[in-house]
Protein backbone atom coordinates (compact mmCIF):
# COMPACT_ATOMS: atom_id res chain seq x y z
CA UNK A 1 0.00 0.00 0.00
CA UNK A 2 1.24 2.90 -0.94
CA UNK A 3 0.26 6.45 0.47
CA UNK A 4 2.10 8.68 -2.38
CA UNK A 5 -0.46 11.16 -4.21
CA UNK A 6 -3.56 9.87 -1.87
CA UNK A 7 -6.03 11.99 -0.23
CA UNK A 8 -5.67 12.74 3.44
CA UNK A 9 -8.97 12.95 5.02
CA UNK A 10 -10.31 15.49 7.76
CA UNK A 11 -12.67 15.23 9.54
CA UNK A 12 -15.37 16.15 12.22
CA UNK A 13 -14.72 13.04 14.24
CA UNK A 14 -18.09 12.52 16.00
CA UNK A 15 -20.08 14.59 13.89
CA UNK A 16 -19.61 12.70 11.09
CA UNK A 17 -18.89 15.45 8.75
CA UNK A 18 -15.36 15.68 6.58
CA UNK A 19 -13.61 16.81 3.59
CA UNK A 20 -11.20 15.65 1.59
CA UNK A 21 -8.39 17.49 0.62
CA UNK A 22 -5.05 16.41 -1.89
CA UNK A 23 -1.87 16.55 -0.27
CA UNK A 24 1.47 18.87 -1.08
CA UNK A 25 4.25 16.46 -2.46
CA UNK A 26 6.36 14.97 0.67
CA UNK A 27 8.64 16.94 2.73
CA UNK A 28 11.35 15.67 4.51
CA UNK A 29 11.14 12.97 6.53
CA UNK A 30 12.94 13.00 10.29
CA UNK A 31 13.08 9.78 10.53
CA UNK A 32 13.33 7.54 7.66
CA UNK A 33 11.76 6.81 4.36
CA UNK A 34 8.13 6.11 5.72
CA UNK A 35 5.92 8.88 5.45
CA UNK A 36 4.07 10.35 8.73
CA UNK A 37 1.03 10.07 9.69
CA UNK A 38 -0.34 12.30 13.06
CA UNK A 39 -3.93 11.65 13.66
CA UNK A 40 -5.67 14.69 15.98
CA UNK A 41 -8.25 12.94 17.94
CA UNK A 42 -8.94 9.56 19.38
CA UNK A 43 -12.79 9.35 18.71
CA UNK A 44 -14.53 7.11 16.10
CA UNK A 45 -12.94 8.45 13.31
CA UNK A 46 -9.43 8.96 14.69
CA UNK A 47 -9.54 5.49 16.06
CA UNK A 48 -10.54 4.11 12.41
CA UNK A 49 -8.09 5.80 10.68
CA UNK A 50 -5.39 4.04 12.79
CA UNK A 51 -7.38 1.02 11.80
CA UNK A 52 -6.86 1.38 8.34
CA UNK A 53 -3.15 2.33 8.52
CA UNK A 54 -2.36 -0.89 10.71
CA UNK A 55 -0.11 -2.70 7.69
CA UNK A 56 0.32 0.52 5.53
CA UNK A 57 4.28 1.20 5.50
CA UNK A 58 4.06 4.64 7.59
CA UNK A 59 4.89 5.84 11.14
CA UNK A 60 1.67 7.00 12.77
CA UNK A 61 1.47 9.11 15.46
CA UNK A 62 -2.14 9.98 17.60
CA UNK A 63 -2.32 12.89 19.61
CA UNK A 64 -5.35 13.26 22.66
CA UNK A 65 -6.34 14.82 25.31
CA UNK A 66 -7.07 11.50 27.03
CA UNK A 67 -5.32 8.25 26.86
CA UNK A 68 -8.34 6.42 26.23
CA UNK A 69 -11.38 6.50 23.51
CA UNK A 70 -14.83 6.73 25.17
CA UNK A 71 -17.68 4.80 23.36
CA UNK A 72 -20.48 7.73 23.49
CA UNK A 73 -23.29 5.49 22.90
CA UNK A 74 -22.95 4.55 26.46
CA UNK A 75 -22.05 7.57 28.27
CA UNK A 76 -25.92 7.65 29.12
CA UNK A 77 -24.87 4.41 31.71
CA UNK A 78 -22.02 5.94 33.17
CA UNK A 79 -23.83 8.70 33.99
CA UNK A 80 -27.11 6.97 35.88
CA UNK A 81 -24.42 4.50 37.27
CA UNK A 82 -25.20 1.08 35.42
CA UNK A 83 -21.56 1.00 34.27
CA UNK A 84 -18.29 2.56 35.13
CA UNK A 85 -16.24 4.59 33.41
CA UNK A 86 -13.42 1.93 32.99
CA UNK A 87 -16.24 -0.57 31.23
CA UNK A 88 -16.48 2.42 28.05
CA UNK A 89 -13.46 3.54 28.21
CA UNK A 90 -10.11 2.09 26.03
CA UNK A 91 -6.62 2.90 26.22
CA UNK A 92 -5.23 4.31 23.06
CA UNK A 93 -2.11 2.63 23.47
CA UNK A 94 -3.10 -0.42 23.42
CA UNK A 95 -5.15 -0.16 20.53
CA UNK A 96 -1.91 0.87 18.82
CA UNK A 97 0.01 -2.05 19.81
CA UNK A 98 -0.20 -3.62 15.88
CA UNK A 99 1.27 -1.20 13.96
CA UNK A 100 4.86 -1.15 13.00
CA UNK A 101 6.18 2.07 14.01
CA UNK A 102 3.81 4.11 15.92
CA UNK A 103 3.57 6.73 19.01
CA UNK A 104 1.03 8.15 20.95
CA UNK A 105 1.15 11.82 23.19
CA UNK A 106 -1.66 12.54 25.62
CA UNK A 107 -1.50 16.25 24.78
CA UNK A 108 -3.93 19.00 23.71
CA UNK A 109 -3.07 20.49 20.00
CA UNK A 110 -2.57 24.49 20.23
CA UNK A 111 -2.20 24.99 16.47
CA UNK A 112 -1.40 23.58 12.84
CA UNK A 113 1.17 25.36 10.68
CA UNK A 114 0.24 23.88 7.03
CA UNK A 115 2.74 25.80 5.26
CA UNK A 116 5.64 24.20 7.69
CA UNK A 117 3.53 21.04 8.20
CA UNK A 118 3.92 21.14 11.79
CA UNK A 119 1.37 20.20 14.60
CA UNK A 120 2.02 22.00 17.62
CA UNK A 121 0.92 20.64 21.14
CA UNK A 122 1.27 21.92 25.04
CA UNK A 123 4.73 20.56 26.55
CA UNK A 124 5.90 19.29 23.75
CA UNK A 125 8.25 20.52 20.44
CA UNK A 126 6.38 21.01 17.25
CA UNK A 127 5.13 17.90 15.13
CA UNK A 128 6.04 17.80 11.74
CA UNK A 129 4.17 15.19 9.12
CA UNK A 130 3.70 14.05 5.86
CA UNK A 131 -0.23 13.87 5.94
CA UNK A 132 -2.55 15.00 8.90
CA UNK A 133 -6.03 13.36 9.77
CA UNK A 134 -8.09 15.90 12.06
CA UNK A 135 -10.61 13.74 14.19
CA UNK A 136 -10.97 16.32 16.96
CA UNK A 137 -14.54 15.44 17.44
CA UNK A 138 -17.54 18.18 18.21
CA UNK A 139 -18.22 21.19 21.06
CA UNK A 140 -21.30 21.41 22.77
CA UNK A 141 -24.25 23.29 20.98
CA UNK A 142 -26.67 25.16 23.29
CA UNK A 143 -28.66 26.31 20.58
CA UNK A 144 -28.62 29.50 21.90
CA UNK A 145 -30.69 28.93 24.97
CA UNK A 146 -30.04 31.22 27.98
CA UNK A 147 -28.71 29.74 31.11
CA UNK A 148 -27.56 26.62 29.69
CA UNK A 149 -23.83 26.59 29.50
CA UNK A 150 -24.24 27.83 32.50
CA UNK A 151 -26.29 25.58 34.62
CA UNK A 152 -26.78 22.62 32.72
CA UNK A 153 -24.83 19.15 32.52
CA UNK A 154 -23.70 18.59 28.31
CA UNK A 155 -23.08 14.56 27.97
CA UNK A 156 -20.26 14.24 25.30
CA UNK A 157 -17.58 12.96 27.20
CA UNK A 158 -16.77 10.34 30.37
CA UNK A 159 -15.99 13.16 32.66
CA UNK A 160 -19.11 14.80 31.65
CA UNK A 161 -20.95 11.43 32.54
CA UNK A 162 -18.98 11.20 36.13
CA UNK A 163 -19.71 14.66 36.57
CA UNK A 164 -23.64 14.11 36.01
CA UNK A 165 -23.64 11.06 38.07
CA UNK A 166 -21.93 12.75 40.92
CA UNK A 167 -24.27 16.06 40.61
CA UNK A 168 -27.60 13.51 41.21
CA UNK A 169 -26.12 11.62 43.72
CA UNK A 170 -24.77 14.46 45.87
CA UNK A 171 -28.38 16.39 45.72
CA UNK A 172 -29.81 13.02 46.60
CA UNK A 173 -27.92 13.20 49.67
CA UNK A 174 -28.88 16.75 50.46
CA UNK A 175 -32.44 16.01 49.76
CA UNK A 176 -32.10 13.13 51.98
CA UNK A 177 -30.71 15.53 54.93
CA UNK A 178 -33.34 18.05 54.22
CA UNK A 179 -36.73 16.42 52.88
CA UNK A 180 -38.50 19.78 52.67
CA UNK A 181 -36.09 20.45 49.18
CA UNK A 182 -38.46 18.53 47.52
CA UNK A 183 -41.33 20.75 47.57
CA UNK A 184 -38.83 23.30 45.86
CA UNK A 185 -38.05 20.80 42.99
CA UNK A 186 -35.19 19.15 44.22
CA UNK A 187 -36.65 15.56 42.66
CA UNK A 188 -36.98 17.37 39.62
CA UNK A 189 -35.21 16.04 36.21
CA UNK A 190 -35.13 17.91 33.33
CA UNK A 191 -33.59 16.15 29.83
CA UNK A 192 -32.99 18.56 27.10
CA UNK A 193 -32.83 16.84 23.68
CA UNK A 194 -34.99 14.42 22.05
CA UNK A 195 -32.27 12.02 20.16
CA UNK A 196 -31.21 8.86 21.18
CA UNK A 197 -28.79 9.59 24.19
CA UNK A 198 -31.88 12.13 25.38
CA UNK A 199 -34.14 9.18 25.12
CA UNK A 200 -31.62 6.44 26.96
CA UNK A 201 -31.34 9.33 29.67
CA UNK A 202 -35.04 10.08 30.29
CA UNK A 203 -35.11 5.62 30.32
CA UNK A 204 -32.30 5.05 32.69
CA UNK A 205 -33.04 7.72 35.03
CA UNK A 206 -36.73 6.52 35.90
CA UNK A 207 -35.89 2.96 36.10
CA UNK A 208 -32.79 4.10 38.50
CA UNK A 209 -34.89 6.25 40.75
CA UNK A 210 -37.69 2.88 40.63
CA UNK A 211 -35.54 0.47 41.61
CA UNK A 212 -31.93 1.04 43.15
CA UNK A 213 -31.85 4.33 44.41
CA UNK A 214 -35.66 3.51 46.00
CA UNK A 215 -33.41 0.45 47.71
CA UNK A 216 -30.87 2.71 48.62
CA UNK A 217 -33.14 5.85 50.01
CA UNK A 218 -35.82 3.98 51.48
CA UNK A 219 -37.13 6.92 53.82
CA UNK A 220 -37.60 9.63 50.35
CA UNK A 221 -41.09 9.88 48.42
CA UNK A 222 -39.08 8.88 45.38
CA UNK A 223 -42.43 8.07 43.64
CA UNK A 224 -42.74 11.96 43.30
CA UNK A 225 -40.02 12.23 41.14
CA UNK A 226 -40.34 13.76 37.85
CA UNK A 227 -38.52 13.95 34.57
CA UNK A 228 -39.39 15.86 32.12
CA UNK A 229 -37.94 15.37 27.96
CA UNK A 230 -37.59 18.84 26.30
CA UNK A 231 -37.54 18.02 22.35
CA UNK A 232 -36.82 21.18 20.01
CA UNK A 233 -38.72 20.66 16.44
CA UNK A 234 -37.10 21.08 13.23
CA UNK A 235 -39.29 23.11 11.72
CA UNK A 236 -38.71 26.68 13.73
CA UNK A 237 -35.62 25.80 15.75
CA UNK A 238 -36.07 28.46 17.94
CA UNK A 239 -35.93 27.46 21.74
CA UNK A 240 -38.49 29.91 23.06
CA UNK A 241 -40.84 28.92 20.79
CA UNK A 242 -40.48 24.72 19.81
CA UNK A 243 -40.08 23.61 23.10
CA UNK A 244 -42.42 19.99 23.59
CA UNK A 245 -42.50 18.53 26.86
CA UNK A 246 -42.64 14.88 27.09
CA UNK A 247 -43.41 13.91 31.13
CA UNK A 248 -42.35 10.79 32.09
CA UNK A 249 -43.91 11.57 35.89
CA UNK A 250 -46.08 14.43 37.30
CA UNK A 251 -45.59 17.73 36.16
CA UNK A 252 -46.53 20.80 36.92
CA UNK A 253 -46.54 22.53 33.43
CA UNK A 254 -44.15 23.23 30.25
CA UNK A 255 -42.29 25.70 32.69
CA UNK A 256 -40.30 23.78 35.23
CA UNK A 257 -37.42 24.23 37.96
CA UNK A 258 -35.01 21.93 38.71
CA UNK A 259 -32.08 21.59 40.12
CA UNK A 260 -30.85 18.28 38.22
CA UNK A 261 -30.46 19.52 34.17
CA UNK A 262 -28.80 17.20 31.34
CA UNK A 263 -28.20 19.40 28.40
CA UNK A 264 -28.33 16.97 25.67
CA UNK A 265 -27.67 18.75 22.64
CA UNK A 266 -27.97 16.77 19.26
CA UNK A 267 -29.64 17.41 15.85
CA UNK A 268 -33.38 18.64 16.69
CA UNK A 269 -35.80 16.13 15.47
CA UNK A 270 -37.07 16.15 11.85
Amino acid sequence: MSLQGKVAIVTGGNSGIGRAIVPRPLGSRQMGNEPHVVILGAGFAGVAAMKMLRKAPVRVTVINKNDYQAFQPLLYQVATDVLSANEIGFPVRQMLHGHRAWAFHQAAVTGIDLGKRQVTVEGMEPISYDYLVIALGAVVNYFGTKGAEEHAFPLYTLADAERLKTHVLEGLETVDKNPALIDDGALRFCVVGGGPTGVEVAGAMAELLDTELKQDYPNLPLDKAEIHLYVLTWENPHPAKTVTTITFAKADGDSVAAPFCVAITAEPNK
